[in-house]
């Protein structure tokens, strides 16, 4: 079964882990980058 998944772009490494905390336990998979541009 697929996960499904979730991409954080935000400049502010607080803010993107709490994301990728709060979604990874919603069963998400998640990955991050801090500009649009390396996303």
């Amino acid at each position: 079964m697929n996960r499904q998944r979730a991409l954080i772009v935000d400049d502010e490494p607080d803010i993107r882990e709490l994301l990728e905390i709060t979604l990874g336990r919603m069963k998400l998979d998640t990955r991050s980058a801090q500009r649009q541009g390396s996303a």
